[in-house]
């Protein structure tokens, strides 16, 4: 909530849905507490109790996708089948997990330079 950059993700998620004329955004968002595979575990039962169920859940790391597998195991929802599971960095968690979870690449050198290109707002 207080962080900038997942602020950032969410208004680009709502925009998105928004751009396609869906609107159920917002309860579609389920905050992890902390970049773990517990919390992603945590936020993912909450999002699979949704009814309809998600088909697709996307993560801000490798490590909150691994927790929302093990909900989706304990579940026992078919990955991927029944439910998508994405994370994001590309890390060596993303291929060793039991089922493979698709993962977005990031190129770091890049968001580095552009980060410390961006004029300070402090």
């Amino acid at each position: 909530e207080g962080d900038p950059a997942s602020r950032a993700c969410e208004l680009g998620y709502l925009g998105a849905l928004a751009d396609i004329g869906l609107d159920r955004g917002p309860s579609l968002i389920a905050a992890a507490e902390s970049q773990s595979a517990e919390a992603g575990r945590a936020a993912a039962n909450l999002l699979l109790a949704i009814s309809p169920r998600p088909t697709a859940i996307v993560t801000s790391s490798d490590l909150l996708a691994c927790g929302v597998l093990r909900a989706a195991y304990a579940a026992s929802i078919a990955v991927p089948r029944a439910l998508s599971i994405i994370g994001m960095g590309d890390s060596e968690l993303s291929s060793a997990a039991v089922v493979p979870l698709a993962s977005v690449r990031l190129p770091q050198a890049e968001l580095v330079l552009r980060g410390s290109a961006a004029p300070y707002a402090g």
